[in-house]
């Protein structure tokens, strides 16, 4: 693999090595290659440098056999910090039971010893563009996962509000039933419905009113349908005043408005809404 040195100025890296002629050796050309060298002696002070730079630290490397903390406790201390960090292992030894040690702990890498630079450096390339991509992929499955439950949040306030909506509609609806006689009319004047105050003013069932024209009711039919035909005119609220009689041949002036209905999409008429009160001279 060929490594773009521009690439290789995005990266920074933790290398921990207590042999000081490989170390020296090993960074003068390391510093020469990425962005940041941090560099620690041994595990501990690996571990304590990791502490304070892990938010720039994109890879580490580090000798396996150090005094005090080792290269592995070292990789298992920091991996208890950040999961994902890239850590590759150098040694001189292949002993069976560092390298299942290294398998256990997620080790990216294990390279023996005397280094190769280069096959160490695209090592380090690797493991660094991987920890990237990985990261940048948490980033935004947390962002989506955020706006997922922001989006959640909106919808159930909408609920809550279409919900609150909906219950002031049903006690209009409800006091509207109770306190205002009105009659809701078919596009020929036909009656389709009643309030429970208009059974009451009218004396009528409303399985008794329910497909009977408006004319029943008023006293002069021709005022009534003249009414219907200037609010599908005018396309707005008419106002009029006219006597009705109830089904005990009672008479009564009321002041009526007129409400056209367009339920449907072609613009027509689809019916009316009849609101009825007590007429005040």
């Amino acid at each position: 693999m060929k490594f773009d040195l521009k690439e290789l100025k995005k990266i920074s890296i933790l290398y921990v090595e207590d042999e000081e002629m490989i170390r020296n050796q090993t960074v003068s050309m390391f510093e020469n290659l990425f962005k940041n060298t941090f560099v620690a002696k041994d595990g501990k002070e690996g571990l304590e440098i990791f502490n304070k730079h892990k938010d720039q630290i994109d890879t580490v490397v580090s000798d396996i056999n150090m005094p005090g903390l080792s290269g592995l406790e070292m990789a298992e201390e920091i991996h208890k910090i950040i999961k994902e960090i890239p850590i590759i292992i150098t040694t001189a030894y292949t002993d069976e039971e560092y390298l299942l040690k290294s398998l256990e702990l997620n080790i990216y890498k294990y390279i023996t010893k005397p280094l190769k630079i280069k096959e160490l450096t695209i090592n380090i390339l690797e493991a660094a563009e991987r920890y990237h991509s990985e990261k940048h992929l948490t980033i935004k499955a947390q962002f989506l996962v955020n706006q997922q439950i922001i989006a959640k949040k909106e919808v159930s306030k909408l609920q809550e509000n279409v919900s609150l909506s909906q219950r002031e509609i049903n006690l209009q609806n409800d006091i509207i039933n109770d306190y205002v006689s009105y009659l809701k009319l078919d596009k020929n004047g036909l009656i389709m419905g009643v309030s429970n105050k208009f059974c009451i003013v009218y004396n009528y069932k409303k399985n008794e009113i329910f497909g009977q024209h408006i004319s029943t009711l008023s006293e002069n039919n021709s005022l009534v349908q003249k009414k219907l035909l200037e609010a599908i005119r005018e396309k707005k609220v008419i106002s009029f005043t006219d006597t009705f009689t109830t089904k005990d041949n009672k008479k009564m002036k009321l002041y009526c408005e007129l409400y056209p209905l367009y339920e449907n999409s072609d613009g027509l008429v689809s019916g009316y809404n009849l609101y009825q009160d007590t007429f005040i001279p």
